[in-house]
Formats: structure tokens, sequence, C-alpha cells
């Protein structure tokens, strides 16, 4: 016959089970396992989901398109000129995507491409991802940075340069093409070689002098872009992985030292310490220390 102690003994650990599981089931989404994955609504007409799921799910999330009409946030063919911020237009791809399709979570995506600061000819396409989560009640980003291809050229319609189509690398990427001015006609969707002679010819026909070329950079069309928006969702995950050990809070990142063995020159800076912005809690970080071949000041 059991006694009382082991009845309350037996009493207590099913309540402290209980709790357990309670604690488990009321956790944040970011500890949700990867296997039971939450919908989140990316805001794209241009076949973005492919280049974010993969990485995305292994940090909880499926990725689940929304066509909503991102045109009216600016476009890369000038025909609509981008009004706000990188973060501004990204957050707001993300509500619209979650009110058109009632998801609590959303993803908005924003390219910006400027020129590149070591090589003067060379272009650099910075993608930034907005990830809004009103269950929780945070905004995380994850952002990357490397050059891309793009070009733009103005021709005479009716002598056309050599080499065009390759200028363009059309087969591979696309071009957009309109009359100059920009007033002359629509602006038409290059693809080949082919296509290109066949809008230049329509030009022609239609009195067009000149034309402009450039690089079409929607994510579709755009193969170097799409390496940067997959290493964006890199860093997007990665952010949405490090989460608090006081809150629980993701994006839980702070600087640390590169520092030179010799002289202790800080070199660089990586993000891998831990520093969460919503309780305030920063553990140091002990400094990487490396050789001196790598410091500018020993090594000039």
């Amino acid at each position: 016959m059991a006694s009382s102690y082991d009845f309350h003994f037996r009493c207590q650990v099913s309540g402290d089970c209980f709790l357990v599981f309670l604690v488990w089931y009321c956790r944040p989404v970011g500890t949700t396992p990867s296997t039971a994955r939450v919908p989140v609504a990316l805001g794209t007409q241009h076949r973005k989901g492919p280049l974010l799921a993969p990485t995305l799910a292994t940090v909880g999330l499926e990725v689940v398109e929304v066509a909503i009409d991102t045109d009216r946030f600016g476009t890369f063919s000038g025909t609509r000129a981008r009004t706000g911020t990188a973060v501004e237009v990204a957050r707001a791809k993300a509500l619209a995507a979650m009110a058109a399709s009632g998801l609590p979570r959303g993803l908005g995506s924003e390219g910006s491409f400027g020129p590149n600061p070591i090589l003067p000819t060379g272009t650099v396409d910075e993608e930034l991802l907005v990830y809004v989560d009103q269950v929780a009640g945070l905004e995380v980003h994850g952002v990357a940075q490397a050059p891309a291809f793009a070009v733009e050229v103005e021709i005479e319609v009716a002598a056309p340069p050599p080499g065009l189509a390759e200028l363009l690398r059309l087969g591979t990427h696309a071009a957009f093409c309109s009359a100059m001015p920009a007033s002359a006609g629509p602006v038409a969707e290059v693809g080949s070689a082919a296509e290109l002679e066949r809008v230049l010819a329509q030009l022609r026909s239609s009195g067009s002098a000149r034309a402009r070329l450039r690089t079409d950079l929607r994510a579709h069309r755009c193969p170097s872009r799409q390496v940067v928006l997959r290493a964006a969702a890199e860093d997007l995950r990665r952010r949405l992985a490090a989460r608090c050990p006081v809150c629980d809070r993701p994006d839980a990142l702070g600087p640390r030292a590169v520092c030179c063995r010799s002289c202790s020159m800080v070199v660089a800076t990586v993000l891998d310490a831990v520093a969460c912005g919503h309780c305030g809690l920063v553990v140091a970080a002990t400094p990487e220390l490396v050789d001196p071949d790598c410091c500018p000041a020993c090594s000039p």
C-alpha cells in the first residue's frame, strides 16, 4: 500500500511534467522544431520564393508566395521611382502580403544597386529582407551585398554597335529597351539576341533615332541578383537563430573584434557575439587574434 508521501510525490512529479508541457506548448515561434513550420507571407511577383524558402525552412518558416503588385513600390524599368528607403519599401511589401493572405507573419525584399566603391565601372547589389512577426511583435532584417552585373547604354537605332547582345549578356540575363526620350514609347523586355533585333526594328519603323538599354534587374530575370538574395536569406536565418539566452528574442547578435596578435590593432569585426537589443543583455566576447600578415599596421 502506498504511503501518503508516495502519493504526494507522484502528484508533484505529474504537476512538474504538466508545467514542462505547458512551457513547451507556449514556447516562442523561434524555437519551433524545423519539422513544424509556420507560414510566412512573401510579397512578390518575381518568383523569389524558391530562392529564400530552403534557407528559412531551417529556422521553422514556410515561405508562402503571395502575388501582390510590387511595381507600385517602384520598378527597375524606370517607369516608377521608388518612394521611401529600402527598409520602408521592404516592410511595406511584407505588410501588404500579410494583408492579402491573412497571415500574421510576412516577408518583404528590396534590392538597391549603386556604384562599386572599389571598381569605378562596377555595380554593387545590396539585398534587404524584412521579416515582420505580429504574433511575437518583432521585426528582423537580413542583408547581403555583392558585386552584380548591370549595364546601361544608349545607342543609335539605325546603327547599333556590334556585340550589343553579348554586352547585355542576353540569354542568361535580360534587358529593358526604350526609345529616347522616354515619352516616345513603352518599355520593351528583351531576353535574347533575336528579341533585341525585333525591338530595334520596331523602333526604326516608328522613326525613333535613339534607344536606351539597361539590365533587367528583376529577381527572376537576373541570375547575379539571385545569388545575393540567397545570401540575404542566410543572414536573416542566422539572425533568427541567434536567440537571447535571457528573453529568447532573436537577432541577439553583437560585434566581436578581430585583433592583430602582435600589436593588438583591431583589423575587423565579426557579428557573432551576444548582444540583445530587447532586454539589453551584452556578453563580452574574447577578441579573435590573427597573424601580423593580416594587419595593415604590421604589414602595410
